[in-house]
């Protein structure tokens, strides 16, 4: 038997064949799961609609001028006082006659009253509309915490 000088390079090509195909399927795997965890899934958005809030005597409406429907407990009026102890009152869309399922579309309408009141969909805060600074209509997520302001008014 005859003893071999140096390297014996047989045998090498096809480990290092499994070892490239490996590192491929390592990496394409790392590629592939990095992709899938980064996919968002779709957020609860905000309706894209039309709004108007309005001043009618010693009241303000919200109208839905159009686009699309909104749910009734996501919708959220905000209005600031100046020279009252209530600095802000929250007033969303249930507490005034609409109920959790109800959807808000294009000419429904929501009424604050500041003295008296002319029944559903409406509320009366009790206060002078003089005092008002503004009316803002937010849109409050039902599943998240996202906001976001859809129009604002102010006297």
């Amino acid at each position: 038997m005859r003893a071999h000088r140096g390297r014996i390079d047989r045998g090498v090509s096809p480990v290092i064949g499994v070892i490239l195909m490996v590192a491929v399927t390592v990496l394409l795997a790392a590629v592939v799961g990095t992709f899938v965890m980064n996919m968002d899934m779709p957020e609860n958005q905000p309706p894209s609609a039309s709004w108007d809030i309005s001043e009618g005597t010693d009241a303000v409406i919200i109208e839905h001028d159009g686009g699309e429907s909104a749910s009734a407990e996501e919708l959220v009026a905000v209005v600031s006082y100046t020279g009252t102890s209530i600095s802000n009152d929250r007033i969303t869309f249930t507490d005034g006659g609409y109920s959790a399922g109800d959807k808000i579309t294009a000419t429904d309408s929501f009424t604050i009253y500041f003295t008296g009141s002319s029944g559903p969909p409406s509320i009366s805060t009790g206060e002078s509309i003089n005092d008002v600074k503004e009316v803002r209509l937010i849109w409050e997520s039902s599943t998240s915490t996202q906001t976001q302001p859809l129009t604002t008014w102010e006297n």
